[in-house]
C-alpha cells in the first residue's frame, strides 16, 4: 500500500500525449523550472539555458514531460520522480515548491545571467553583488494564499506531531513566498519617474476552497468566481501589465 493520496500514471500520460519526447533544449523562449533533490538534499533546476549547452558532458537536456512530472511531484500527494542524469547519477525530485514557492530570486539571477552573456562579449555568465541595475520588469504570478492562523492558546497545547501540518502549510511555505516577494521588492525597485520594475499578483482564497487536491465542480466553480473578482478588482493595474509587455 503506497503512502501517497494518489497514482501519478494518469498525469504521466496526459503528460506524453501533450509534450511527447520534446527536450528542454527546443524551447523557443528561455525556462527556469525548480524541484528538489532529496537524495542529495539540495535544490535542482531545469534551466535551458544549461540544457542549450554545446557541451554534451555539461548540458542538461531532460524531456520536458520529465520535467513537468518532477516539479508537481508534491509530496504526500505523489511519488517521487526518479530521472538519470549523468551516467550512474539518479536523481530523486520532489515538487520545488518546497523551498522555492515563490522563485522570483531564482527567476532574477537566471534572467542576469542570461542578459548579460547576450549583451557583454567575452562574459562569464555569473551574478555579481557588483551588478549594475538592468532593465528588467518582473511580473510574479502566485497561485493564490490562503493565509492561516494560529492561535497562542491552541499552540500551546500542541504536541509535537500537531505543529506539522501548520508549519509545513502556514508558517514554512507562506512565509518563503512572502520574504521573496519582500527582497524582490528591494532588488527591482520602481525606476526615478515611478514606472514599475516588479509586480507580484497573488489573490487570497478563503480556506474552505483552499485544499489544492479539491477538484469537485464546485469548489472549482468558487475558484473561478474569486479569480474572476480578483480580476475585476485589479483590472487598472493588469491593463498596466498589458501595456508594459507588449510595449
Amino acid at each position: 500500500m503506497t503512502a501517497n493520496l494518489y497514482d501519478s500514471s494518469n498525469s504521466e500520460h496526459i503528460l506524453v500525449k501533450y509534450f511527447k519526447d520534446h527536450k528542454l533544449s527546443e524551447v523557443k523562449t528561455d525556462v527556469l523550472v525548480t524541484t528538489y533533490d532529496i537524495e542529495v538534499g539540495k535544490p535542482f533546476y531545469f534551466s535551458s539555458r544549461l540544457a542549450k549547452l554545446a557541451d554534451p558532458k555539461e548540458k542538461e537536456d531532460f524531456m520536458i514531460r520529465e520535467i513537468a512530472r518532477s516539479t508537481s511531484a508534491a509530496p504526500t500527494y505523489f511519488e517521487p520522480s526518479i530521472l538519470q542524469g549523468k551516467p550512474g547519477d539518479e536523481l530523486v525530485f520532489v515538487d520545488g515548491g518546497v523551498f522555492a514557492n515563490n522563485p522570483s530570486i531564482l527567476a532574477y539571477a537566471e534572467g542576469k545571467e542570461i542578459y548579460k552573456s547576450l549583451t557583454i562579449k567575452a562574459f562569464n555568465p555569473v551574478v555579481q553583488a557588483t551588478d549594475d541595475d538592468l532593465p528588467f520588469y518582473m511580473l510574479s504570478i502566485g497561485t493564490g494564499t490562503s493565509p492561516k492562523s494560529i492561535s497562542g492558546d491552541d499552540a500551546t497545547k500542541w504536541r509535537t506531531a500537531e505543529w506539522l501540518n501548520p508549519l509545513l502549510s502556514s508558517v514554512f511555505m507562506q512565509s518563503v513566498a512572502e520574504s521573496t516577494h519582500y527582497t524582490m521588492q528591494h532588488l527591482l525597485p520602481p525606476y526615478a519617474d515611478g514606472s514599475l520594475r516588479y509586480q507580484r499578483f497573488n489573490m487570497v482564497i478563503p480556506e474552505e476552497n483552499s485544499e489544492m487536491d479539491d477538484a469537485s465542480e464546485k469548489n472549482i466553480d468558487r475558484l473561478c468566481e474569486i479569480a474572476d473578482a480578483y480580476i475585476t478588482e485589479n483590472q487598472d493595474a493588469l491593463m498596466g501589465v498589458c501595456e508594459i509587455l507588449t510595449s
